[in-house]
């Protein structure tokens, strides 16, 4: 079975078109499987969820669980929390208001909702010993989750070695709901941060980034404006494992497929992963794909409105700028790279 793992689109309808476009004609995945944060910062919010909601593309989306802005945009969580950034108190707001001026628009914002506000944070996912996550799960301490700390706090981020005890308590947390030796986690698929990454389970609390293969590869096909890191020579070095694939260890790992809409890791290409299940090993694939960013960036003009439907020039000078900016570098500014998403 090869299964698309999606992460963190964000309202980027252009990249999350160009994403199940690559997974389904040309790797032919038999599933989809998200991880969260379907909405937010960018413009198309819900044309993203329906699009995942899609029986044309005539494959299995098998599994779904939620991110902070879907909690954020069906109300589960608060948008003036201080764990969002407030570009994306104001994209989220700016969807909902936008989508409420007429009675289609609400219908459908009130579906897409309803469908989120039921969503988990983390799920078995429908493969034996494989999790699902946002962030970091976190125990209630009664024999439950947290789930509202799993993507509301600075601690719901796993990004470094560093994290390795995020790893395990979300590794313990897991296991520990099993049902049966078959059920604990050997892949852990993991959102939130926006950058991929790979960490092998050693040991108790000792969870290491995996080697990674690291070989020239030329920006994808189809790239209309090149990476930030890679205009001097013309090959991406800043990212060198793009399409190779990686056969995983039997030890427990954890895996995060990147940001399908808002990359930050200095390259703008889109990112997802695919893992095929063998008979005798499983392996991933990092994946990273151009797509028409200067689209997204035009479009981000159509949250830059009044209720009464009029362009807000101080939203376009502000938010819409900020948000511009990080479509076309891949990251936030060097200074500003506190967590919060």
């Amino acid at each position: 079975m090869r299964v698309a793992v999606l992460s963190d689109i964000h309202g980027n309808w252009l990249a999350l078109l160009t994403v199940l476009d690559d997974a389904l004609r040309k790797e032919r995945v038999d599933q989809v499987w998200c991880l969260g944060d379907v909405v937010g910062y960018g413009p198309y919010s819900l044309e993203c969820y329906e699009e995942l909601r899609n029986p044309e593309w005539h494959v299995s989306l098998a599994a779904w669980i939620a991110g902070n802005h879907d909690w954020g945009l069906a109300g589960r969580i608060p948008l003036d929390s201080s764990m969002f950034r407030f570009e994306a108190q104001w994209a989220l707001r700016q969807t909902k208001m936008l989508a409420s001026r007429d009675r289609d628009g609400q219908r459908r914002l009130e579906e897409m909702c309803a469908f989120l506000a039921a969503r988990p944070t983390f799920a078995a996912s429908p493969q034996a010993g494989v999790w699902l996550m946002h962030g970091r799960v976190k125990s209630d301490g009664q024999g439950g989750i947290d789930e509202r700390a799993n993507v509301t706090t600075e601690e719901s981020y796993i990004c470094y070695e560093e994290d390795a005890w995020k790893a395990e308590t979300s590794w313990a947390v897991m296991s520990s709901l099993a049902t049966d030796e078959t059920q604990r986690p050997g892949i852990i698929l993991a959102g939130h941060t926006h950058e991929q990454l790979l960490l092998h389970r050693l040991g108790s609390r000792d969870w290491r980034v995996y080697p990674l293969p690291e070989t020239d590869f030329s920006p994808p096909t189809g790239w209309l404006e090149g990476c930030p890191r890679c205009r001097q020579d013309g090959l991406c070095h800043a990212r060198k494992r793009w399409g190779q694939s990686i056969v995983l260890p039997g030890e427990p790992v954890l895996i995060n497929p990147g940001s399908v809409g808002q990359p930050r890791d200095g390259c703008p290409a889109a990112a997802y992963a695919i893992l095929d299940f063998g008979r005798y090993r499983t392996q991933v694939t990092f994946k990273r794909l151009g797509y028409d960013v200067q689209g997204t960036k035009y479009a981000l003009a159509r949250l830059a409105k009044t209720a009464e439907g009029r362009p807000d020039p101080a939203a376009m000078a502000t938010y819409v700028e900020t948000l511009r900016t990080v479509l076309a570098r891949g990251e936030y500014q060097a200074d500003d790279k506190e967590l919060y998403t």
